[in-house]
């Protein structure tokens, strides 16, 4: 079955109460796969790149694929993941990513560039920080919360975002910016990502 939805192409895998998949894009092209997968009770959301393609991942259609699969499991209150795979699948999250580390460094020195590695705890505790914006007062020109796109479309079907983890945490070298010049070294710019999400009260 297909839909259009604010211009984008919906596939929903199955027929009737059994389409729990969705796919937003072209199958063809740069696409996001989210699937439903019960024994986890978790959206497995599975973005799709060609080789060599200039398209991307973009926020507006993990919304449009997070809220067409949330609104599939609409009826299940043992929903209680979603698996975003790499961060480096969005690059937007990435670079987000990188700069709310980059930050981190500067202002609060959670984060050690020279050595690529977190002051304190594991850099996968790190990342899962940053993204869930805990670390804060991180004073920057891009403030958007890092995990917007996806939290914004659980509220409202009325989840909480309870945590977030992460593991194997990829770091690149990045050299000092106008905003952060002291602020170069290596920063995570991947991982494997897990949201934890209940219905709210």
């Amino acid at each position: 079955m297909h839909r259009l939805l604010g211009g984008l192409l919906l596939t929903f895998i199955g027929s009737g109460a059994f389409a729990d998949d969705v796919i937003v894009g072209d199958p063809a092209s740069c696409h996001l796969r989210i699937e439903y997968e019960p024994k986890e009770q978790m959206l497995h959301l599975r973005p799709a790149i060609p080789t060599g393609a200039t398209c991307e991942i973009t926020p507006v259609m993990v919304q449009a694929g997070l809220y067409q699969a949330l609104d599939r499991q609409r009826h299940n209150a043992n929903l209680g993941l979603i698996f975003l795979g790499r961060v480096a699948d969005y690059h937007w999250l990435s670079d987000d990513l990188i700069e709310r580390s980059r930050c981190s460094s500067a202002q609060s020195g959670w984060w050690d560039g020279e050595k690529g590695q977190a002051i304190e705890g594991s850099n996968n505790a790190f990342v899962a920080d940053v993204l869930e914006d805990e670390l804060g007062h991180c004073e920057s020109k891009r403030r958007v919360p890092a995990l917007d796109a996806f939290g914004a479309v659980l509220a409202e079907h009325g989840y909480d975002m309870t945590g977030v983890s992460a593991e194997k945490v990829l770091l690149r070298d990045v050299p000092g910016s106008d905003e952060w010049p002291f602020a170069g070294g290596k920063f995570p710019y991947d991982a494997l990502v897990h949201l934890r999400i209940k219905k709210a009260p």
